[in-house]
């Protein structure tokens, strides 16, 4: 399974390294490509990983294209006998204009094996802070930033949305599922429609039998869902097919989350398999700062396990001499 350390090309890339006065490391690396049609389709080849310490993870191409089974916005670590489960597969982003117009971020492409899902029209810029990827869509007049996160040792995703112009807009989100083993075949039934239940405003979604319901809460200004149930069929994984394997399959949503999405509101799209209690001891404001102090506590430690090595290596060299020394 690929991760960040796929996107590796010299000339696609610049790397930007700095150093705060808190010891806190930003790195940084802009992923380029040229702007046309050959350019937007090599994001297909490029693949981002985040990752939540359980074995659980998040994972896609640049371009929001499905080409591997194990792409999807979360794969839950889930207890034996499931193990790793895709919980949430898509997120199908709108963005609907106030005099009504609507504009899709994706593109559905008609090919001879299905149906190949695509955000990279109007995807200007891609980038890993710390390893988390960062994108930015300029729809028209709108720019959004949209940045996935995953919080250490949970089964949660938050998927997070700014606005970085200055007209509001509002913002439609469809969750697409297609429950399964994130190891079998992407053709695996599709038992839709699943049992959707609202709580206030979470929304549980429940795949059946003993798997855990897929949580799903909305951070956000003037925020909704709408119950519209569809079925995305004969979606085609496209490294899947190229190798021989089982490579389209269906998926299925529910209906959308809708929120108002201004140069001061952002909005947040959780989903997790934990219990609610869990989902929400940390809100998108807190999480962000967590993450970063606990991967800076992360590198101080390995810094200090390092200089205990080296000081612990120079010594052992020391005491050599020492001995050859005396042999003498």
């Amino acid at each position: 399974m690929a991760g960040p350390a796929e996107i590796q090309s010299p000339e696609a890339q610049t790397v930007k390294v700095r150093a705060t006065g808190d010891r806190k490391l930003n790195l940084v690396r802009e992923i380029r490509w040229e702007p046309t049609e050959e350019g937007r389709r090599s994001l297909a080849d490029k693949e981002w990983l985040v990752t939540n310490g359980l074995g659980g993870y998040a994972s896609g191409t640049l371009s929001g294209a499905l080409t591997r089974r194990y792409h999807a916005y979360l794969v839950a670590a889930l207890p034996t006998p499931f193990g790793r489960t895709v919980m949430l597969n898509y997120i199908w982003e709108r963005i609907r204009y106030p005099n009504g117009r609507v504009v899709s971020l994706h593109n559905l492409i008609d090919t001879p094996g299905g149906k190949e899902f695509d955000a990279a029209r109007w995807l200007s810029s891609f980038r890993l802070e710390e390893g988390l990827p960062v994108w930015t869509f300029d729809v028209e007049n709108i720019r959004i930033e949209k940045r996935v996160l995953m919080p250490h040792l949970q089964n949660t995703i938050y998927v997070t949305y700014r606005l970085l112009s200055n007209e509001p807009v509002r913002l439609e989100l469809r969750p697409l599922v297609a429950f399964r083993l994130h190891e079998a075949p992407v053709n695996h039934p599709v038992a839709a429609p699943y049992g959707l239940y609202a709580l206030g405003d979470r929304f549980e979604l429940a795949p059946g039998g003993d798997l855990p319901p897929l949580r799903m809460f909305l951070y956000g200004a003037e925020k909704a869902f709408t119950v519209t149930p569809e079925r995305f069929e004969n979606a085609v994984y496209t490294l899947e097919q190229g190798r021989g394997y089982e490579c389209c399959g269906d998926l299925w949503t529910p209906g959308y989350f809708r929120f108002e999405l201004g140069p001061d509101s952002p909005g947040t799209l959780v989903g997790s398999t934990e219990p609610w209690d869990t989902i929400g001891a940390l809100n998108p404001v807190e999480l962000p700062t967590a993450e970063q102090h606990r991967r800076a506590r992360l590198i101080d430690e390995d810094r200090l396990e390092h200089a205990d090595t080296s000081g612990r290596q120079h010594l052992h060299r020391g005491h050599q001499c020492q001995r050859r020394n005396v042999d003498v």
